[in-house]
């Protein structure tokens, strides 16, 4: 059914999808009354304008205007889990147990993962009631065990299908011909919440390109756990570890997996290690009250889950529908990350995965910028150096490309897509010599890039051309 809209509704969509959410909630909130069958959708988006507003004000540290653009979302409408979990975190930093109960009432017709639990828990147990806050960490833990990805909701308010949802997974499943593994990472990241197994074949031949593919690893593990197989999850996440051994992500899915496995000890010690490495790192206290109340220690428990849930700023800042942890923005759309990118304009992930998604859409002039602007705010992030070197080259400047990848190489010199990339680079630009010890580089590591030994026999041609008969 095609929805009529007004000026003031069309006005708030617009305003929605480019980050003006305050203005875009009352324009939507004027148009809804109006609208006769459509008002209900239009409500939603409203919710959702005042949510992305919440969000916005959380990361900048207001909490009381915050506090109030949730509530506003939960008038326009009251089943808004994300709004509901929200107001409930900003309830229980701020002390109000009550409160954060009455916020998750509204949530009581809802699917229920491990942090309604918890908050559930530690806010009963300030309130007195202790036999209802053990069942609370009972559920808790259930729900851990049954959907370790911790998925409450499927999409935001009133969020109407976007054209293509329901039929692009082969498109998206299939990266071009001799595609790097970042490329197969990023289609299975897009993957992800529609289709685990096809995801799962992309990480798969992400991992047989590039064996110590970190972000791919951790991915496969997560999507082990999605289908139920937790052994294998479990040997990913323990190679993952032997690479990055201090990287609190690795660690905190390594105890959620280790608990699944019955060893509990085993979790703990992981789970000990990951938030004395990230002070304050939120999902792993999580994970380790959920530990601690497995080997009977409730009051450790309790105590985990309330440093777990105090933190603000890792809630996510992108719909929840793309919530694969640690990888959301990996799977979004422009759209979506141009609207995170306002809640949370300092965040180089966000600004990363805008340059990634412009150059995916042949778009490397567009990638620049946000590219550039994720370099700013984390000096030496390698994903971006290399993706802007990509950008440059597929822009037509290969001299700045073959500069920026030069900087990558020598850092990272064990990144083979950064050693060939860098080799077609100094090619393109006049330097062939050059071309050829990063070419073989690549290929010593990775016999089968066919298009580094392109590269590298014609850069050989060439110097031999040079040097004369």
């Amino acid at each position: 059914m095609r929805i009529r809209l007004d000026a003031h509704a069309a006005a708030g969509l617009d305003r929605l999808r480019r980050g003006f959410f305050r203005e875009a909630a009352g324009e939507l909130e004027r148009a809804a009354p109006r609208a006769g069958p459509a008002a209900g959708w239009l409500r939603g988006r409203a919710a959702e304008a005042w949510g992305c507003q919440g969000l916005t004000w959380l990361f900048a540290g207001d909490l009381s205007r915050a506090q109030a653009a949730f509530e506003r979302a939960l008038l326009c409408c009251p089943s808004y889990l994300a709004a509901s979990r929200s107001l409930a975190r900003i309830h229980h930093r701020l002390g109000s147990p009550s409160a954060v109960l009455a916020a998750l009432e509204g949530a009581a017709s809802r699917t229920r993962g491990i942090e309604h639990h918890l908050l559930r828990a530690v806010s009963l147990d300030r309130v007195g009631e202790t036999a209802r806050s053990y069942q609370a960490l009972d559920d808790a833990l259930a729900a851990a065990l049954e959907d370790p990805l911790d998925r409450e909701e499927r999409a935001s308010p009133g969020r109407a299908p976007r054209a293509g949802t329901s039929s692009d997974s082969t498109s998206l499943s299939e990266p071009p011909e001799h595609a790097h593994a970042d490329e197969h990472c990023r289609a299975a990241a897009r993957l992800f919440e529609r289709d685990p197994l096809l995801a799962s074949d992309r990480l798969e031949a992400a991992l047989r390109l590039n064996g110590d593919f970190l972000r791919a690893r951790v991915l496969l593990a997560l999507a082990d756990l999605r289908l139920g197989r937790g052994a294998r999850a479990l040997l990913l996440l323990e190679r993952a570890r032997e690479l990055e051994p201090n990287y609190p992500d690795v660690l905190a899915w390594l105890g959620l997996a280790r608990l699944a496995a019955g060893d509990h000890a085993g979790a703990a010690r992981v789970l000990e290690q990951s938030v004395t490495a990230l002070r304050g790192f939120g999902r792993g206290h999580r994970f380790l009250a959920l530990v601690r109340h497995a080997e009977g220690r409730t009051a450790d428990a309790l105590a985990e889950a309330r440093r777990g849930l105090a933190g603000l700023h890792d809630l996510a800042a992108l719909p929840a529908r793309l919530r694969v942890p640690g990888m959301e923005a990996e799977g979004a759309d422009e759209e979506d990350l141009v609207r995170a990118l306002a809640i949370r304009p300092a965040c180089a992930d966000l600004h990363l995965a805008l340059g990634r998604r412009h150059l995916a859409s042949g778009e490397p002039d567009r990638a620049r910028e946000p590219l550039r602007q994720a370099l700013r705010l984390q000096p030496g992030f390698s994903s971006a150096l290399f993706e802007l070197g990509r950008a440059e080259l597929a822009a037509g400047s290969p001299p700045l490309a073959a500069q920026l990848l030069g900087r990558l190489a020598h850092d990272r010199p064990g990144w083979v897509d950064a050693q060939a990339l860098l080799g077609r680079a100094r090619l393109r630009a006049g330097d062939p010599a050059g071309a050829v010890a990063p070419l073989r580089a690549a290929l010593k590591r990775r016999p089968q890039l066919s298009g580094a030994r392109q590269d590298l026999q014609s850069a050989l041609g060439a110097v031999k051309r040079s040097s004369g008969p």
